[in-house]
């Protein structure tokens, strides 16, 4: 029992990088994501770091928060010594409310994945893509005369673009007009209207869900509850599912930066497959499902036409330019080196707490 409690106490201290769980979250996503690292004889200094086309890395800042900055070269005969100056960049905000520190469960998400650990299948479950893709189809379906009833079965994410913000309509569903899913009858509704406070205080603690509004969640439940109104395990998924969806939705209204669009390979039930492109409900949908599945990420041509777009007012050119503008970007590259020193110290550790016996 004694060598269990000191094998715990290491584990929970190689995981958050001897700092705890404290503010900032998991001590090695902080560090990674402090500017004071250049300090380190490891660490490339300011005027070395490198930005690598697709995802270039993340950034806190004072007063945008936790963003994500994508870059391309639009200069083809820029050569490798000048093509830091050339590169485009453009950001977006992931959470507007990491403006000192890594806090949100979506930015710790994302900054995990940039190192190539996937623990956040509460935040992006692992069946997120499929349901995008079923959801943002099946409204382009019910505008078109030609219909395929048959259900997508399988998506396979082909690249994400980065695309000039476009004010979209929100899919709110808070008020009774959000039920177009479930007959209901007065006793499924009384025990939806009796059952969601307590669902909504459960829920209400979970990651990404901190603007859910108790009539959203009862809103949700009539969309997705059983004939007698109650919740198993399927419906509670689909109702986290549709609210963090609409709260997304609604949130992307007032971030600032570039928005995102999914090109998808998918396959139907009746075996017809074809690519479909549909709009991500957020950066953090888009870049989370791009480095999960190594999906490329690209900037579409808009980006780059000041004239049609204001994507230009999210971005800038230069490695110099851009460490001007967020002093605290991290490179990808970075991150992915943290995130093996600290996955290489707790895999040491278990070699030497339980070093490997023959089989007896």
């Amino acid at each position: 029992a004694p060598f269990r409690r000191q094998q715990h106490q290491q584990l929970k201290s190689a995981a958050s990088g001897g700092g705890g769980e404290g503010a900032g979250g998991p001590g090695w996503i902080r560090d990674a994501m402090s500017d004071d690292g250049d300090d380190d004889s490891d660490t490339p200094g300011r005027n070395e770091r490198k930005i690598d086309p697709g995802l270039a890395g993340f950034a806190v800042d004072p007063e945008l928060g936790f963003v994500a900055i994508v870059a391309a070269d639009n200069d083809g005969e820029a050569n490798d010594d000048n093509r830091q100056e050339h590169l485009q960049w453009f950001y977006s905000v992931v959470s507007p409310q990491d403006k000192s520190c890594v806090m949100a469960a979506e930015s710790l998400t994302l900054v995990q994945l940039a190192g190539d650990i996937d623990v956040g299948a509460a935040v992006l479950p692992p069946e997120a893509l499929l349901r995008i893709v079923r959801e943002e189809v099946l409204d382009e379906e019910d505008e078109d005369e030609e219909v395929d009833e048959s259900e997508i079965v399988k998506a396979t994410l082909a690249y994400a673009e980065a695309v000039p913000r476009v004010m979209i309509g929100t899919k709110a569903i808070d008020g009774a007009a959000g039920d177009q899913n479930a007959e209901s009858s007065p006793e499924r509704d009384a025990r939806i209207s009796q059952d969601a406070p307590k669902l909504f205080g459960t829920l209400r603690k979970l990651p990404g869900l901190a603007e859910a509004t108790e009539q959203s969640v009862q809103s949700a439940m009539v969309m997705h509850a059983s004939e007698d109104g109650s919740v198993d395990r399927a419906a509670f998924t689909q109702i986290l599912d549709t609210l963090r969806r609409n709260v997304n939705a609604g949130a992307r209204q007032e971030l600032a930066g570039v928005d995102f669009a999914l090109t998808v390979q998918i396959q139907r039930e009746n075996g017809k497959q074809g690519l479909v492109r549909v709009r991500s409900p957020s950066t953090f949908h888009a870049l989370g499902l791009a480095m999960r599945y190594k999906a490329s990420i690209v900037i579409s041509q808009g980006c780059f036409d000041a004239d049609t777009s204001d994507a230009s007012s999210f971005g800038g050119c230069g490695r110099d330019e851009l460490l001007g503008r967020f002093p605290a970007f991290r490179p990808i590259h970075e991150l992915k080196k943290d995130a093996e020193a600290v996955d290489g110290f707790i895999a040491n550790m278990f070699y030497k707490e339980n070093p490997p016996r023959a089989f007896e």
